[in-house]
Parts: structure tokens; C-alpha cells; sequence
């Protein structure tokens, strides 16, 4: 094995008691949680196994290995980008929501204390 991958094996086991530990404080759910176990998973087979995966490259008509996985991790940056701008959108909505409501209780509530004077 090369350096490479003893150094990707000690980042990816990081990484993974990263995504264990928001698991455990109940930070993530385990939807997300077994996505990143399964992230970090498949980059430690990648990385272990790559020099066994040319043929993914040949099949796909890529050049070289490399290039395959640096597509795929730019796909997957979009994907989770997106999601996150939905995330944040989502989060916008519900505070504007809330603000409306608060707002209409104080206006309420103010307008019940100048009626009593």
C-alpha cells in the first residue's frame, strides 16, 4: 500500500467518528447518518481498491480513474448544495411565518392594553 492510502485510511476513520459522534449527540438522524458512513465507505474502498477499479474508467470512456471520481465528487457537491439552498429557503419561509405571528399577537395584544386605558 502506498502512503496515499494509510493517510486516506486515518482521514476517513476521522471523518467517520465525526459523523458517529453528531449520531450519537442526536445532531444528525440516520437518514443522514448512514449516508455519510456510506460516503466515507465507498472513499475508502476507492482509495484501497483503486488501482483494481480501471475498468470503471474504461467503461465509461474516461481516461483515467481519477477524472471519474472527480466528476462524481463534483455531482455529488451540486446535489448537496442544492439541498442545502432548499434547506435554507425552507428555513426563510417558516421564519417569515413565525415573525407574521408573532407580530399579529403583540399587535393584539398591544391594541387589547390601549383599549383598557
Amino acid at each position: 500500500m502506498e502512503l496515499f492510502q494509510y493517510l486516506l485510511i486515518l482521514f476517513v476513520l476521522f471523518a467517520a467518528s465525526r459523523v458517529f459522534l453528531q449520531f450519537k449527540d442526536k445532531r444528525i438522524g440516520v437518514g443522514q447518518f448512514l449516508f455519510w458512513i456510506g460516503i466515507w465507505t465507498a472513499a475508502l474502498v476507492i482509495g484501497i481498491f483503486a488501482p483494481y477499479l480501471w475498468f470503471i474508467s474504461n467503461l465509461l470512456g474516461i481516461g483515467r480513474l481519477v477524472d471519474v471520481f472527480v466528476y462524481a465528487s463534483i455531482g455529488l457537491l451540486f446535489y448537496l448544495m442544492y439541498r442545502t439552498y432548499m434547506k435554507v429557503e425552507s428555513l426563510e419561509q417558516e421564519i417569515t411565518k413565525l415573525t407574521r405571528v408573532i407580530a399579529y399577537k403583540d399587535q393584539k395584544s398591544s391594541s387589547k392594553l390601549n383599549t383598557k386605558k
